[in-house]
C-alpha cells in the first residue's frame, strides 16, 4: 500500500517515491504506453534529473510550467487510484522540494 508524502516529508522519502513510481509505471502502465503515459513517464524522469539530482529547477512558477503531473492525476484518474496518489505527491513534493528536510 501507498504510503503519501505527507507521513514522511523529506527529500530521501521524495526520491524514493520518484524512483517507486517511475518502476511503478514501467510494471504497469507501459504495455503499450499512452501518450498520457508517455508524457507522465517523461516528466517523472525529467523531475528526477533536474529536481532531485541536479536541483537546478527549484522556482515554483518554472516547475508549474514546466509540469503537467499534478493536473493529469486529477484529470485522469479517479480519486483513491494510486498513481493519482503518487503523480500529486511528486508533483507537490517538486514545489516543495527545497523546504523538504534532508533526513
Amino acid at each position: 500500500m501507498y504510503k503519501r508524502l505527507s507521513e514522511h516529508p523529506t527529500k530521501s522519502e521524495y526520491a524514493k517515491i520518484l524512483d517507486e513510481t517511475i518502476t511503478f509505471v514501467e510494471i504497469y502502465y507501459m504495455d503499450p504506453p499512452t501518450q498520457l503515459i508517455q508524457s507522465i513517464y517523461a516528466q517523472l524522469l525529467d523531475i528526477r534529473e533536474f529536481v532531485v539530482k541536479s536541483q537546478s529547477i527549484v522556482d515554483d512558477e518554472e516547475i508549474f510550467e514546466r509540469y503537467t503531473l499534478g493536473a493529469y492525476a486529477v484529470k485522469n484518474f479517479e480519486k483513491g487510484n494510486e498513481l493519482r496518489e503518487r503523480l500529486c505527491d511528486i508533483f507537490g513534493g517538486a514545489m516543495q522540494y527545497e523546504e523538504l528536510d534532508d533526513k
